[in-house]
């Protein structure tokens, strides 16, 4: 009895449905990995607030209709006292390129975000972030989400 529940549980109506959004999924995963991004972010901190400005590129995948982007941003954030582990919220505004093949938009952006920046080793930490870009103007993808891991210098 137990074979069949299982073949009907393989078989049923949710099975085909369930396979493809797994697939889905696995796509968009391998599509991230493949576009990762690299930048630079240069900035200020005063206990609890700060800036920087940042610069950001991730490489096109026309296979997979991945479009490129570029990303000039000034941030500002507010953080938690220094510690082991700092927690950050940002706003920030500035430019962005989209660019797939040959079309492309350059346009305004705003983004908000957060993260933590942990301790590692005298001035070194680690600086784990995540941040939700809007685009405006008329982009292939008007919201993009961005998950970030570097390096810091507390100076």
């Amino acid at each position: 009895l137990s074979g069949l529940d299982a073949a009907a549980r393989r078989d049923g109506p949710y099975s085909r449905a369930a396979r493809l959004a797994l697939e889905e999924v696995e796509a968009r995963i391998e599509t991230l990995l493949r576009c990762s991004a690299r930048g630079v972010a240069l900035g200020a901190s005063f206990v609890i607030l700060g800036f920087e400005f940042e610069y950001s590129t991730t490489s096109d995948d026309p296979a997979n209709a991945a479009p490129g982007l570029k990303t000039g941003m000034g941030n500002v954030y507010a953080q938690t006292p220094l510690g082991v582990v700092q927690f950050y919220a940002l706003l920030g505004a500035g430019l962005y390129r989209e660019r797939l093949g040959e079309d492309q938009e350059t346009s305004a952006a705003t983004s908000i975000g957060g993260g933590a920046k942990v301790s590692l080793a005298g001035p070194l930490r680690l600086r784990l972030d995540y941040r939700v870009f809007n685009l405006r103007g008329q982009p292939l993808h008007a919201r993009v989400h961005r998950m970030y891991a570097g390096l810091n210098l507390l100076f």
